[in-house]
């Protein structure tokens, strides 16, 4: 299934021993939301991830609690998601970060999912 010309998804691929780091993901030309949020490690024991968003130059997390990636399939992230800090503008910040890692995986993702408040064509 294609998706909607409004919806865009941005992925941080941290491969080659991925390390706790923040990554920027896109800075909003538009105002939306952010409608989902997965992530996936592949090898070692584990890792903890988040999303940052930045509004108006504050930080915020976008999730209530760092995410710990158990398995190595894509996980949801989107029950913990913080509503406050989902709608953004045109000028934010959408940033990634690997919190921590354990046992040496060999690469981390996270994946976020815009939706535009406009037809961003």
């Amino acid at each position: 299934m294609a998706l909607s010309p409004s919806i865009q998804t941005y992925t941080y691929n941290a491969d080659a021993s991925p390390a706790a780091s923040l990554k920027q993901l896109v800075n909003m030309p538009y105002g939306g939301k952010i409608v989902d949020v997965r992530a996936k490690r592949t090898g070692g024991s584990g890792a903890v991830v988040n999303v940052t968003v930045t509004k108006a130059g504050v930080d915020a997390d976008l999730l209530s609690a760092d995410k710990s990636l158990t398995a190595t399939t894509w996980t949801s992230c989107n029950s913990t998601l913080v509503a406050a800090n989902q709608k953004l503008a045109a000028g934010d910040n959408i940033q990634a970060e690997i919190v921590s890692v354990a046992g040496s995986p060999t690469a981390v993702h996270v994946m976020v999912t815009v939706q535009w408040d406009t037809d961003a064509r």
